[in-house]
């Protein structure tokens, strides 16, 4: 009975819980949760608010708390009972009743066991994100604004939330629908530098700077987020590993490690979030000012909000009215921009000497990047590209008449394309490789991100060595295609698959209802000569499987 229950509403039994709740205790509670379950300890059979029976408990992963799965008309839920006995705290607690929102968990109850206050709330039988990644186009359409609009719902309710993580993040469904719980309720500042390289509540590692002297905003709960957002790309906690003197300096600095593979458009986002001054965060106007909801609803939506802490470090490029293709411009950038978008005029203005002779007396620097590329012999649109790299590198890139918002944004549609058999771009992607025109926007870009750098100057140095042979020519793209796009999934007759064990299940799922549909999946796998199919190949390198795919070519191939 319990099986067949829990099949059809993704419950477990209560006895199933308390067996598992009871073996995961055992092997993992730490000291701090015993003492805590010690203090709030609640038998089992209580009724809590005269009506929720205290099952079992769970495990917390907070140091303030501890957690009772409990059972009401057939129905699972969670009972949370807090340590503080603050009045304070208790009239807070009240108040998270009256929060309505799908992206936050509702509160149902509130009430007192012996002094310690404590609430009830949804039990969530998919668990969190902790430890969980997603892709950018999975965070951007649907985890992103989801916590926002929570963090949003919280903030007019007047309720810090004081501890976003992934551990509080919880799945609705498989579909990837998300809530936000154990909000109001975070560790009191008094208790950060204490716990903050303890090991004891990583809560701190998502905390804003000034959580650490007291200092709770709503801008804080944003911070939390920009660490969040870059753990659920990553896999890795921002700062993972550093000394607490390295993470003072790098928390301090804003400077970011972000992956080779994160696309642009994320690092903006988590850098806008996650900026440490918040001197300005009242003046709505301020540039330099931490993100917050109105920033990352224009960013989902596409839109480009001035990214804090840059404009002091903007080089002043005013320069005199240039005219080109009969309009002015008054800055080096916007220039850049439309000698790019008219991109044969553009070449004309360069390689005629217009440019160079009108920065000589203007900006001698860009005067001489011109006069290069005039006296030097080549291909004139990689000259006139790299020229444009050296006079302002622009956020979108620009290839003849070709336009990418991003590297991601190229990614993206090299990888639609290639999945689709869509070959009327190749003699594109074939220029861009062949040429070097991505590593040196890359390089122009940011040539601090030399991960990236090297990343795709090894598939331009393994692409000019196979160019010829349209298999190797087809692994290098999709290799380019799922370094820049930041995806890590497989795409199999619709259906996307982000791990070996998703694409194991389906395929034992198609053998159970027909050797047919087996078949056809694998099929898809495996080309007309025998070898892997090249996404299927390339997608098992990404995602780190190098080991598997060097063990299949040594038994089909007997290579060393």
């Amino acid at each position: 009975m319990s099986e067949q229950r829990e099949k059809r509403t993704g419950i477990r039994s209560t006895e199933q819980m308390r067996n598992l709740q009871t073996a995961d205790g055992k092997e993992v509670e730490s000291p701090v949760e015993q003492v805590l379950h010690q203090l709030l300890q609640i038998p089992v059979g209580v009724l809590l608010c005269g009506k929720y029976t205290v099952e079992a408990p769970m495990r917390s992963r907070s140091v303030t708390t501890a957690v009772y799965l409990c059972t009401y008309q057939g129905e699972q839920y969670v009972a949370k009972v807090f340590l503080s006995k603050s009045e304070a705290e208790k009239t807070e607690l009240t108040a998270l009743k009256g929060i309505d929102s799908s992206f936050v968990a509702k509160v149902y109850d509130t009430g007192e066991y012996n002094g310690f206050p404590f609430i009830i709330v949804p039990y969530y039988p998919h668990g969190s994100l902790q430890n969980k990644t997603y892709s950018f186009e999975e965070l951007r359409r649907k985890i992103i604004p989801g916590l926002n609009e929570g963090l949003r719902a919280l903030h007019q309710a007047e309720v810090f939330h004081k501890a976003l993580k992934p551990s509080n993040i919880m799945l609705l469904d498989r579909g990837g629908d998300i809530v936000i719980t154990d909000y109001g309720t975070g560790v009191d500042a008094s208790c950060m530098s204490i716990l903050r390289f303890s090991g004891t509540e990583n809560s701190t590692v998502y905390a804003a700077p000034e959580t650490f002297r007291g200092i709770f905003l709503k801008e804080s709960d944003y911070y939390s987020l920009g660490v969040t957002i870059f753990e659920l790309f990553s896999g890795k906690t921002l700062y993972e590993g550093l000394s607490p003197k390295e993470y003072e300096y790098c928390v301090c600095s804003h400077h970011i490690p972000f992956p080779a593979n994160m696309p642009e458009e994320l690092c903006t986002l988590i850098t806008g979030l996650t900026y440490p001054d918040i001197s300005n965060h009242t003046d709505r106007s301020h540039p330099d000012r931490r993100w917050t909801y109105e920033e990352v609803k224009s960013w989902c939506e596409g839109g480009t909000p001035g990214i804090p802490g840059l404009a002091n470090d903007v080089i002043q490029d005013i320069i005199p009215a240039y005219t080109f293709q009969k309009r002015k411009y008054t800055d080096v950038k916007s220039l850049a921009i439309a000698l790019a978008e008219e991109w044969e005029a553009g070449k004309l203005e360069l390689f005629r000497g217009l440019l160079s002779g009108f920065f000589k007396p203007v900006n001698p620097e860009i005067a001489g990047y011109c006069l290069d590329a005039e006296r030097t012999k080549g291909d004139p649109d990689v000259l006139f590209f790299r020229t444009l790299c050296k006079i302002c590198p622009t956020r979108a890139l620009y290839w003849k008449n070709y336009r990418f918002n991003s590297l991601h944004d190229l990614g993206c549609r090299m990888l639609d394309c290639l999945r689709a058999r869509d070959t009327k771009d190749s003699s594109l992607y074939d220029e861009l490789l062949s040429l070097g025109v991505i590593s040196t926007y890359c390089a122009a870009k940011d040539q601090n991100n030399t991960e990236l750098i090297q990343a795709v100057l090894s598939i331009e140095k393994h692409y000019a060595a196979d160019r010829r042979d349209k298999r190797k020519q087809e692994y290098d793209f999709y290799r380019l295609a799922y370094l820049l796009s930041g995806q890590r999934s497989l795409l199999l007759q619709g259906q996307e698959y982000h791990t070996v064990d998703e694409l194991v299940q389906e395929l034992k799922q198609r053998l159970s209802i027909s050797e047919a549909a087996f078949e056809k999946l694998c099929g898809q796998l495996i080309d007309d000569s025998g070898k892997l199919a090249v996404q299927f190949e390339v997608w098992m390198l990404m995602i780190g499987k190098q080991d598997e795919l060097l063990q299949w070519r040594r038994n089909e191939y007997g290579a060393p």
